[in-house]
């Protein structure tokens, strides 16, 4: 009898010692701050915020007190004139009662994020020390460029970074404190304007061309045009593609419904970038979720949740 009672308290102790590792692993706390720039100088944030089923939600005054404190905090420390779009404020929460865990997403739109002038947009001087204990605290960044402009400079240089998407990705926030980011941008259509010289230069020198050579280069060019375009008919006419996102959810169904986020990127050959890229609109779909466990993130399928 006394051995049983012992075998009981250690498989009791054992097993509560694992459920408190399980929920360490799925009850941590996720940010991820996701700011697209505009062209006008504005930029459209989104904040999302895992946590725990039973941690406490800001209310709205709460949220909306602290956006508007957070960009008069930055106006004053940069000298211009900022402010936020108050009918842009957004509070969205989603819960997943498998995961026992909810998501937080706010969104608004602030005003003269940027310097703009000449072609150019300059942004990165709002992050001053303690600038996101303002906000939620530390977390993931990442920022979308306009499709129209380069990267010219960066002074920090993010962690991934990619251009088809014009995607810029810090891991960590607070890397910020030791080194203020600061990102130049530059137009195409103005660069396109310093060579609008040689441009004109190259023009006149194809006017000088002979009307014979002339005529036969037109004529190649738009046969070639109608062979391209009968030949984009054909390949539209049959191709139909999976969409990235689809790949995803099979992927995850196929693997139990949860999966690290580096496997999702080895069995589809996706880039780091493209898979965060695409995880994040899905987690704003409600499709999947992502949680950190260690130096790894662990995605969720959430397709069917409860509640």
């Amino acid at each position: 009898m006394l051995d049983f009672m012992k075998k009981a308290v250690v498989f009791f102790v054992l097993s509560t010692m694992l459920l408190l590792a399980v929920q360490s692993v799925y009850g941590s706390d996720h940010l991820e701050y996701n700011i697209h720039v505009k062209s006008d100088g504005s930029a459209l944030w989104t904040i999302i915020q895992a946590t725990d089923i039973d941690a406490a939600t800001e209310i709205w005054e709460e949220f909306e007190d602290r956006i508007v404190f957070t960009i008069k905090a930055a106006s004053n420390s940069t000298g211009r004139d900022m402010s936020v779009d108050l009918t842009s404020l957004k509070m969205k929460t989603e819960i997943c009662w498998e995961a026992s865990s909810k998501t937080i997403e706010y969104s608004f739109c602030w005003q003269n994020f940027s310097l703009t002038e000449e072609g150019q947009i300059s942004f990165g001087d709002v992050f001053s020390d303690g600038f996101f204990s303002l906000l939620y605290g530390d977390g993931e960044l990442y920022v979308i460029y306009p499709a129209e402009y380069d990267l010219k400079s960066i002074s920090l240089p993010p962690n991934e970074r990619d251009d088809s998407t014009q995607t810029l990705h810090w891991y960590r926030s607070q890397d910020f404190l030791f080194r203020e980011p600061s990102v130049m941008l530059a137009s195409r259509a103005a660069g396109s304007n310093e060579n609008s010289t040689l441009l004109m230069g190259a023009i006149l020198g194809l006017a000088a061309l002979s009307v014979t050579a002339t005529v036969l280069f037109i004529f190649k060019q738009r046969r070639k045009g109608k062979e391209k375009l009968s030949g984009l008919d054909e390949f539209y006419s049959w191709q139909k593609v999976e969409s990235d996102q689809e790949k995803i959810l099979q992927l995850l169904r196929s693997s139990g419904g949860r999966l690290k986020q580096s496997a999702v990127c080895d069995k589809l050959r996706f880039s780091r970038a493209k898979t965060s890229q695409l995880l994040a609109k899905m987690e704003k779909n409600s499709l999947v979720m992502r949680r950190k466990k260690g130096k790894n993130k662990i995605v969720f399928l959430i397709e069917n949740r409860g509640g």
